[in-house]
């Protein structure tokens, strides 16, 4: 899990959960950072938000109303 604490020098990759030192980040956009973890190679934001089901259930909402059930 990715820590809101600024005063930690790493973080932990959301795949693989390595523990990355926090080095210059690949890129920036406004307060978010880019990472890529040494272990697993993928790349992350931090801060890393999970948005969660309601966000989908809220986009999706009428898009698929047209398909029947299942």
């Amino acid at each position: 899990m990715v820590s809101d604490s600024a005063a930690e020098s790493h973080l932990d990759c959301p795949v693989c959960y390595t523990s990355i030192e926090m080095v210059a980040p690949l890129r920036t956009a406004g307060s978010y950072s880019l990472f890529e973890c040494s272990s697993c190679g993928v790349q992350f934001w931090n801060p890393f938000k999970r948005i969660g089901s309601t966000w989908y259930e809220d986009f999706y909402t009428g898009r698929l109303k047209s398909i029947p059930p299942l």
